[in-house]
Order: structure tokens, then C-alpha cells, then sequence
């Protein structure tokens, strides 16, 4: 995908696929810690990366939710390819209760500050509002699956429907076959898809995207069909 070739294109060739993922302490967690990612209305969660990697520590996740709880004017986008996972962590009371003992190190965070700015007491602020009126799932926190083809949809999607959240959505990007969301599209509250760019570049078939926009018609499912694809040198 994307995040594949803009890290080979910063770090060299094969960097993407050279070992197991590093990550950097609370790296993650940057949209809540940096002034301007927390001014933003919507958000899109680890675009270059899994939140739920299985090498990413279940603390971490849980940590994760807690600060997209408590960032309650932004809505959060959640994509991953790893539906087993996000819909085992969403189901499980054991993850709800370290994401909400996990606001404990989110107000460590904003206290961690030579002066507590008035941003940060907002930070606060909102962790003690979120304490007290605490919501599982997290109503601002969409999440979703990427699936292009048949075989993908029928073994992520599944998993996505029996995945309490606010909202539920399907990226087909890239779109590579028609397909017929018929099974789950009662349980699917947002639809994504588009053709591919890039090197890899196959080309679209737009009578699948219209096959796709026509069930999310008849369902009265929002459908966004973002790109027909580039291919790109």
C-alpha cells in the first residue's frame, strides 16, 4: 500500500518489509500530545502503520483507546487488516478496563510539562469529563477493515460486523473484482472504494464500483468512491 512505498522512498529499498516493526515510545498516541494534530475535527489512526499489529502490546492498544475516548471533539478513523484482533480487543471487558485505567497515563502526559499550559489543562479537563461519562465503544471512534476482493471481504468483514463500535466502515481501495456485500451490508455503516496507484498500478473495473454503490444505495449506506487509480512510474 502507500505507507510500503513512502517508507522504502525515505528509508531505502525493501525497508518496509526489512524486519519487525519499531515503534517509538507513545508514538501513537502524538495526535493527543502535539497542540495542532489535537485541533484537528477528524482523524485517521496509524494511516502508515496497524493499531493492531500483533506486535503492538496490548497496553499500547489499550492506551490508544483511552486517548481517542478522551479526545472527544474528534472523530477517529481506525483502519486495520487484522479484524480477528480489533474485534477480540472491542469485545473483551478486560481491554475496556486497561483502556480506562490507561487515562491515567494520558494525564500523566499532560502534566509531564515544565508550565501546565492552558491546552494542556483542556487535556485534563477532558479526561476527567471522560472519568465521569465514560462510553464503551468510544462514540467518536469509527472503525474498519480493508478488503478488495472477494476472498479478503469474506474473511475480514465477518469479523468487522461482530465489532461493537459507533460506526463500521469497508475500504475497498483498491477495488480488483466486484463484490456482493449483501451478507453483512446491515451491519456496514460506510463504505469506501477506488482504484489502485502506484507502480502496481491494476486497473479498475468501474462496473464493480458501481455494483458496490448500488447495494449502498439500496441500503441507504453512505458510499464514497474516492479515486479511479493512476499508474505512476
Amino acid at each position: 500500500c502507500f505507507a510500503e512505498t513512502i517508507t522504502n522512498r525515505w528509508e531505502g529499498p525493501g525497508a518496509f518489509t526489512s524486519g519487525p516493526p519499531r515503534l517509538k515510545p507513545y508514538k501513537l498516541v502524538e495526535p493527543w500530545q502535539v497542540k495542532g494534530m489535537r485541533e484537528a475535527y477528524r482523524k485517521f489512526l496509524a494511516s502508515m502503520s496497524d493499531p493492531f499489529h500483533g506486535q503492538l502490546p496490548f497496553d499500547d492498544q489499550a492506551l490508544l483507546f483511552a486517548m481517542m475516548a478522551a479526545d472527544r471533539a474528534s472523530v477517529y478513523q481506525v483502519a486495520t487488516k487484522r479484524a480477528g484482533i480489533m474485534c477480540s480487543r472491542l469485545n473483551s471487558p478486560a481491554f475496556e478496563r486497561r483502556a480506562r485505567e490507561q487515562l491515567v497515563t494520558l494525564e500523566r502526559m499532560a502534566r509531564d510539562s515544565r508550565r501546565l499550559t492552558p491546552w494542556r489543562r483542556a487535556m485534563l479537563d477532558d479526561i476527567d469529563a471522560t472519568r465521569k461519562a465514560w462510553t464503551w465503544p468510544p462514540p467518536n471512534v469509527w472503525v474498519g477493515v480493508s478488503a478488495g476482493t472477494r476472498k479478503t471481504a469474506a474473511r475480514l468483514i465477518p469479523k468487522l460486523a461482530m465489532t461493537p463500535a459507533a460506526t463500521r466502515f469497508l475500504s475497498c481501495e483498491p477495488l480488483l473484482e466486484e463484490m456482493d456485500l449483501s451478507e453483512w451490508i446491515s451491519l456496514i455503516h460506510w463504505v469506501i472504494a477506488g482504484g489502485e496507484s502506484g507502480h502496481r498500478y491494476r486497473p479498475l473495473d468501474l462496473d464493480a464500483a458501481r455494483s458496490l454503490r448500488d447495494q449502498c444505495l439500496r441500503n441507504s449506506v453512505p458510499f464514497w468512491f474516492k479515486q479511479v487509480g493512476l499508474a505512476h512510474p
